[in-house]
């Protein structure tokens, strides 16, 4: 097995490469698996330790835009998302005001631990009130995880 090579995330955190991770992404974007094998492939030679995900980014854009141009504009467009940085939240909180219009306490952009991994929570919103104590009344109260999807609102499950 060969060296281990971080990778510095545009957050500052410090993980290690995933040819399996950058695979996955490709494919989500619609890139086939014989596709999205080339593309890494051209990109494992420019790697180095520390090397920031944004210069990965570049050079799958330019092998993106090079094979399938539709395709590299479906992918640009998850960066151009994280670009909104801080930005992005105020629709999340355009969301949650609305909901507690309605009566629904909410939380925004919350990591809740999952059965394996942590995950980001864009909403949680509470309907019904307190038993009086300031905890929640299982009997009266439901709880939704809200994930925001490009144009959609979708309730993942019930708590």
């Amino acid at each position: 097995m060969g060296k281990i090579i971080n990778v510095i995330k545009a957050s500052g955190e410090i993980e290690p490469f995933s040819q399996e991770k950058l695979t996955a992404s490709l494919q989500r974007a619609g890139a086939g698996r014989e596709l999205a094998q080339k593309i890494v492939n051209q990109v494992k030679p420019r790697l180095y330790q520390n090397v920031p995900t944004f210069e990965i980014y570049s050079v799958v854009m330019k092998a993106l835009k090079k094979e399938q141009r539709e395709l590299a504009d479906r992918y640009d467009l998850k960066r151009a998302i994280m670009e909104l940085g801080p930005t992005g939240y105020l629709f999340e909180k355009f969301v949650a005001a609305v909901l507690e219009k309605n009566g629904y306490k909410t939380l925004i952009n919350r990591i809740m631990m999952g059965k394996c991994v942590s995950h980001e929570v864009d909403i949680i919103a509470t309907e019904g009130g307190t038993n009086g104590t300031n905890e929640t009344d299982r009997k009266t109260n439901r709880t939704y995880i809200v994930l925001i999807s490009s144009t959609k609102l979708r309730r993942l499950r019930r708590l």
